[in-house]
């Protein structure tokens, strides 16, 4: 759910604005995103810049930033 959810960032976010944007408190609570996110970067699916989490940029690859707006669409 997260990674279909970041797929709406085109230029690359941070975790303030992962938190932000994506968690709902339903599906994705706020203090699971820290988990969720380090989960996708582990599985190489979020890439990242060097650093703590308080600043570090993040971004999905075209492709699979493609797949996932593809998966979101179909959720409605």
């Amino acid at each position: 759910m997260l990674f279909d959810r970041l797929s709406v960032f085109l230029g690359g976010f941070t975790l303030a604005v992962v938190e932000a944007i994506c968690s709902d408190g339903k599906q994705i609570d706020e203090l699971d995103v820290v988990d969720r996110l380090e989960w996708l970067v582990d599985k190489s699916m979020v890439t990242t810049s060097d650093g703590e989490w308080i600043g570090r940029r993040c971004q999905l690859l075209d492709t699979t930033r493609a797949f996932g707006r593809e998966r979101l669409g179909e959720r409605g």
